[in-house]
């Protein structure tokens, strides 16, 4: 199941163990160790270490982009003070690249009053 998962460093202890269970170890360490020199060097799979972890924050706009409502975790994963979010202009907390992003976003939540979409800034 770790191999699965992308973990390729099986650990075992050795405890008495007759030869088949012995020898299906042996084999799955072989496997393992086969697939992890394979696939990191092609590139693949990238080292668990190297993930990286989104957060999803959700915001509630007026029709000026302005921030009305937020999740609870706002404030906390942009490492904010409490309630600075409140009637902020939600470009404001934007990086310069997610800027770029969000004026092309603005154009189509303008001419479609339904727009819901998830998208990563």
């Amino acid at each position: 199941m770790e191999m699965v998962v992308g973990h390729f460093t099986i650990k075992t202890h050795k405890f008495e163990m007759d030869d088949e269970l012995m020898q299906l170890q042996k084999l799955l360490q072989l496997i393992a160790t086969q697939l992890r020199e394979n696939i990191y060097y092609k590139g693949y799979i990238t080292s668990q270490f190297a993930l990286q972890y989104l957060v999803q924050n959700t915001f509630v706009l007026n029709s000026n982009f302005i921030i009305k409502s937020y999740n609870s975790h706002s404030e906390k994963s942009l490492n904010l003070e409490p309630d600075f979010l409140q009637n902020l202009k939600f470009e404001n907390i934007l990086s310069v690249r997610s800027k770029n992003l969000w004026e092309m976003i603005t154009e189509e939540i303008i001419s479609n009053r339904f727009f819901c979409k998830k998208i990563q800034l």
